[in-house]
């Protein structure tokens, strides 16, 4: 199948250090995220221009999970059922929490796409993660933003 053969004959340590990394850029991402808009709703309506420039720090930590995000896509599609043990102590435990939480659609969307990768690239060998993942596309299909079409479509092809 073509979980079994990598399309990129990767070593064990660069998919580790590649997961590990992209791993780490997501979650302090997604952790600044969190912070960033506590701060936009403490402050309110108090002061316009601090809104306004936290909302821009906001787009850019954004930027950077997605960005983190599709390093680790590319990882995954690359390596195939390869790169299964990284994901599952490096990716599964930063980005598997946020798969049932929709309070924050760029962190819900960040882990669907991660997770539908694992489970589109690595085949059979990422089945432990169906049902969870299935449970989580229900809740997040929702939107007409880019992230819910790129999700759509990669569901589709899951499905397939």
């Amino acid at each position: 199948t073509k979980a079994d053969a990598p399309a990129l004959a990767l070593p064990k340590e660069a998919v580790e250090g590649c997961v590990l990394g992209a791993c780490a850029a997501a979650g302090m991402a997604a952790e600044r995220i969190r912070v960033k808009r506590e701060d936009i709703e403490h402050h309110g309506h108090t002061d316009a221009h601090a809104i306004v420039m936290m909302r821009e720090d906001l787009k850019d930590e954004e930027l950077v999970l997605r960005q983190s995000i599709d390093a680790l896509g590319y990882v995954i599609k690359s390596a195939r059922a390869g790169v299964l043990p990284s994901f599952e102590v490096q990716a599964a435990p930063v980005l598997g929490p946020r798969l049932m939480d929709t309070s924050n659609a760029v962190l819900h969307h960040a882990a669907l796409c991660s997770f539908v990768d694992v489970c589109e690239w690595c085949g059979e060998h990422a089945a432990r993660y169906v049902p969870e993942l299935t449970k989580a596309l229900g809740k997040g299909m929702v939107g007409d933003d880019e992230d819910v079409r790129i999700i759509n479509e990669a569901v589709s092809r899951v499905a397939l």
